[in-house]
């Protein structure tokens, strides 16, 4: 009997080896395997941000992964528009005190009472001429603007009135004169940057305000001059953020048009594969049909030039990519374009921006005219930044 079970037993431990094994194989082939995390680019972004802010309160501007370095390059209005946007998600973050403290020290008197952010007050090594060109004033002007929203954003959450308050004043007295000089040229920016001011929101049909509404709106009807993708974008922030204020549908009309007019002259791809986040944010803002689709393939593009964790190569187009090693440093930046592969600071934060918006569901709520489309909801689109993924 022994010797008859022992070849028994055997061939039952073999068989049910096999079944065990066979078991394990068909379980691990047919068991699905887990999806990856999301990538939460708001959250990635906004944490680059912060990250690649300078010891002196400005941020790395652009970095050259051809070159492997940082460039030379600057930009004043990139520079507060970059912080504007931080203290949308994180208004009283030590990153946006850390700003405000660097346009305050780099602020430097105007001709037109006041006080700049200035290029000469940011590098000593300038000379500056009696007070410089247009240009210039204007661009300074426009950044002084954005300094302003990031101390209006700053107060409001923080409940602080009193560290930043005179050069509060000085800043305000500097953009307001200069909306207020005739000569001025006033680019669509300070339009937004003047309809958020909430201290201006209630003035006088004299007020600087109302003057840049009427001239905004007559450039339109007159149909003076092609916009560029920005002045285009930062005229449908403030024609939405006026209706929002005085619910006059002649900013709707302004939006409406300024958006056909666009879509006309610029078409899809005309310049090349770009990261063009604000354009997108502004379309989808629009409401318009034809500039929804438009958004869409706006947003997809830009997304492409998202950088994400870990990542070591760029892609150039054409079956072309870029390795170098400081990419995955600069997780959640966006890059410039396909064949730009360089990072800006303002182009990451204006895509944090359009993400904020769209997770804001600002797409669903834009203001039509009274009846069309039956009643209206009106939202802002800078909302906190939402821990789910802004794509």
């Amino acid at each position: 009997m022994t010797s008859k079970k022992k070849p028994f037993l055997v061939k039952f431990f073999l068989f049910g080896t096999f079944v065990c094994l066979l078991g394990g194989l068909c379980f691990s082939y047919f068991k699905k395997e887990e999806a990856a995390p999301p990538v939460n680019r708001a959250s990635l972004s906004l944490d680059f941000i912060k990250s690649h802010q300078n010891d002196d309160g400005f941020f790395e501007y652009e970095f050259d992964f051809v070159a492997g370095e940082a460039t030379p390059w600057d930009n004043l209005i990139h520079q507060t528009q970059a912080a504007y946007i931080l203290s949308l998600a994180e208004p009283e973050s030590v990153e946006v005190i850390k700003a405000l403290k660097a346009f305050e020290n780099a602020s430097s008197e105007t001709n037109y009472g006041g006080r700049f952010v200035s290029f000469y007050a940011m590098q000593k090594d300038l000379v500056r001429p009696a007070y410089s060109s247009l240009g210039k004033r204007s661009a300074e002007a426009v950044a002084t603007g954005f300094a302003l929203l990031t101390l209006q954003n700053y107060e409001q959450a923080s409940g602080d009135e009193k560290t930043f308050s005179k050069i509060k004043k000085e800043w305000m007295a500097g953009v307001t004169g200069f909306a207020d000089d005739p000569v001025s040229s006033v680019p669509a920016a300070l339009w937004y940057v003047m309809a958020e001011l909430k201290q201006l929101r209630k003035n006088s049909a004299y007020s600087p305000l109302s003057i840049l509404d009427r001239s905004f709106l007559n450039a339109a009807i007159q149909n003076e001059k092609p916009l560029s993708e920005e002045e285009y974008a930062f005229q449908v922030l403030a024609a939405l953020k006026r209706y929002e204020q005085t619910e006059k549908e002649e900013f709707l009309r302004h939006t409406k048009t300024i958006t056909d007019t666009f879509l006309k002259e610029n078409a899809y791809g005309r310049d090349g594969m770009k990261n063009r986040c604000l354009l997108a944010m502004a379309l989808r803002l629009s409401g318009e049909e034809a500039a929804l689709s438009r958004a869409r393939m706006e947003e997809e593009l830009s997304f492409s030039f998202f950088i994400l964790p870990n990542q070591e190569w760029v892609s150039l187009g054409g079956g072309r990519s870029l390795y170098a090693p400081e990419i995955k440093e600069y997780a959640g930046a966006f890059i410039e374009g396909r064949s730009l592969p360089k990072t800006r600071i303002d182009l990451t934060a204006k895509c944090l921006w359009m993400m904020m918006a769209k997770e804001a569901g600002a797409s669903a709520s834009v203001p039509r005219e009274k009846g069309k489309n039956g009643p209206t909801e009106k939202e802002n689109p800078k909302k906190d930044v939402s821990e789910k993924e802004g794509a």
